[in-house]
């Protein structure tokens, strides 16, 4: 009769008749330094993570303050480019433009994407990404619009990094629009 290949032996044969004494307390030993080690793993690999989210955050924080700053650069922009224009001043309009083209430009190559969300309509998905400051009621709108964004929407790699806080217009419930007509 032949042995099945198949079988796993009930013991493992040693050169020893019988096991070393402190085998036992050896393997426990060995055992618990395991357990201790991983511990010790997890410890660090949770730490990591926490360093790697405050890292993102503070990143976010960043970008955000830049893409707030670029907006309001661009607001300063459309205010005094007319006025240097017409002051003869066409040299510093150029330059200007330019340093708005160069930080779009580091902007788009760190994939950070900034918006200005005045005129759009609040849908559902837009809704997730704004914190409304205030909300004014308008006869003219049907829907809920942004009349004003007080700090862009970023985004970094397609994530939000900063939401936006904007003003919105609101339609008007029909009693109040009598007491605006009125005024």
């Amino acid at each position: 009769m032949s042995a099945n290949p198949l079988q796993v032996p009930d013991f493992i044969q040693t050169p020893w008749a019988e096991p070393p004494s402190g085998l036992i307390d050896l393997a426990f030993a060995l055992y618990q330094r395991l357990a201790e080690c991983a511990e010790v793993s997890e410890a660090g690999a949770r730490s990591a993570r926490e360093q790697l989210e405050n890292q993102a955050r503070q990143t976010g924080g960043v970008i955000a303050l830049l893409a707030a700053q670029r907006l309001e650069y661009e607001r300063l922009l459309r205010r005094i480019l007319p006025e240097l224009e017409l002051r003869g001043l066409p040299e510093v309009c150029k330059v200007l433009m330019l340093y708005a083209r160069s930080w779009d430009a580091d902007l788009r190559r760190a994939r950070v994407e900034v918006r200005d969300l005045t005129g759009s309509v609040l849908t559902d998905e837009l809704c997730e990404m704004i914190e409304v400051e205030s909300a004014i009621p308008d006869p003219a709108v049907s829907k809920t619009v942004v009349r004003e964004t007080l700090l862009p929407l970023v985004l970094h790699e397609g994530r939000v990094a900063s939401p936006a806080k904007v003003i919105t217009s609101v339609p008007a419930p029909s009693g109040e629009e009598s007491v605006h007509q009125e005024a």
